[in-house]
């Protein structure tokens, strides 16, 4: 049987979309480091979301500014239908719009460079000059369940559903190069505390990067009982 953690970090990266609204300014003061946005579309009604970053001073910056917001939400303690936080997935809104952007990925398997289709792979992209980490990856981690069924319950079957993702897989690391020479990374199989909290704090520093200068390389290891 799965795990808490297990379903939770599937779930996240496959069954819920993630909160994409552009042109947003927040309403009230920050407070300790957190934005609140109102009217947020969720599903067939709105919300307000709390978006929290890991300083005051990056609250600050974009306090009053007109920004885009992609970012996976959670549930606060009291589980409320109408309000949900989330961790960092902002950026300005002015003069951060591009056409469409695909922002080149390899994808290792075992050390080996994996072939793909460059239509599908084009899910990875982005209509922003500078574009939040935390968007690349959730895009690519959507990518890898559809056509590799890393966390399990999907239709791909090539890789065995062995692990205790029930997947081919329970072990890998995503990597962000950026041509500063600053790399980012996350393990794709890091289930937190179980909850989906624990699982999103890591965005709470809202990473950035400029979108045509970095590139993503992907190494999945097969789980072998």
């Amino acid at each position: 049987m799965s795990s808490v953690g297990v379903i939770n970090l599937r779930n996240l990266y496959s069954t819920y979309d993630p909160t994409e609204v552009k042109g947003k300014i927040n309403e009230g003061p920050p407070f300790s480091g957190s934005l609140f946005y109102k009217n947020i579309p969720y599903g067939n009604s709105s919300i307000e979301l709390k978006v929290e970053l890991n300083s005051v001073e990056k609250a600050n910056f974009f306090s009053g500014k007109r920004v885009d917001i992609f970012t996976l939400e959670y549930s606060p303690p009291c589980n409320s239908n109408i309000k949900k936080n989330s961790y960092g997935g902002i950026t300005l809104s002015d003069g951060n719009r591009i056409d469409k952007k695909n922002i080149p990925v390899n994808i290792f398997i075992d050390g080996v460079q994996q072939k793909y289709s460059y239509t599908d792979i084009s899910t990875v992209s982005t209509d922003k000059k500078e574009v939040t980490i935390q968007e690349l990856d959730v895009k690519s981690r959507y990518y890898l369940q559809k056509h590799f069924n890393i966390y399990g319950f999907g239709d791909v079957k090539d890789f065995g559903r062995s692990s205790r993702f029930q997947s081919g897989f329970e072990e890998g690391n995503i990597i962000f190069h950026l041509n500063s020479g600053e790399r980012i990374s996350y393990n794709l199989f890091d289930t937190g505390h179980g909850d989906r909290e624990s699982m999103l704090k890591k965005y709470s520093d809202n990473k950035t990067a400029y979108s045509d200068q970095l590139h993503i390389d992907i190494y999945l290891v097969k789980f072998n009982k």
